[in-house]
């Protein structure tokens, strides 16, 4: 003979097991995280070139802001890491053109490859350059590795007058610097 009072009772403990699935959406899913998760312009980078729903240009630019990881952003947050900002002797980029130019190399499914140096983007007064160190006669990385790299100088030298200027290398190449920087070639 079947309990009745457990069988009465299935639903209510079924409800927090339905509650708890992934549900399917078509909303923008770096828009709708957690506000205390600050956004990053390097995580963008790589949802970009991961085909995931992202920020536009315009979009990410005021996440930053908006979460304190922009020019005018959480100081704490800001020491945290520390790679090389404003050593350049080159001018300074301005943000959002620099934003731009990393979703373009984000976008682009193709290696980038550097003899020496390169130019990989130019938009406006902006540039990511690529200078290759290290052995051999050249180097290369995917354009979506050089933009993550790119999104890490966002991330930890964007500057309150809305500037930028900093290096890091791309991502699983210690012989590729990925510089950002007012355009110089």
């Amino acid at each position: 003979m079947v309990n009745m009072k457990f069988l009465a009772f299935t639903p209510l403990l079924a409800a927090p097991l339905a509650a708890a699935l992934p549900t399917t959406s078509t909303g923008n899913t770096m828009a709708s995280r957690s506000d205390s998760v600050p956004f990053s312009f390097e995580q963008w980078a790589d949802a970009i070139a991961k085909g995931e729903p992202h920020l536009s240009v315009e979009e990410a630019v005021q996440a930053a802001d908006a979460a304190n990881s922009g020019p005018n952003g959480n100081v704490e947050r800001s020491l945290e890491k520390r790679l090389r900002c404003n050593h350049l002797d080159l001018g300074s980029a301005w943000a959002p053109d620099a934003v731009a130019c990393i979703n373009q190399l984000a976008s682009n499914g193709q290696t980038c490859r550097v003899d020496v140096t390169v130019a990989f983007c130019t938009i406006g007064n902006a540039q990511i350059v690529g200078v290759r160190g290290g052995p051999g006669p050249y180097t290369e990385s995917s354009c979506q590795d050089v933009a993550r790299a790119a999104g890490y100088v966002m991330d930890n030298c964007w500057r309150a007058d809305n500037t930028v200027q900093g290096d890091h290398y791309a991502w699983g190449n210690g012989n590729m610097a990925v510089h950002i920087a007012a355009p110089s070639i």
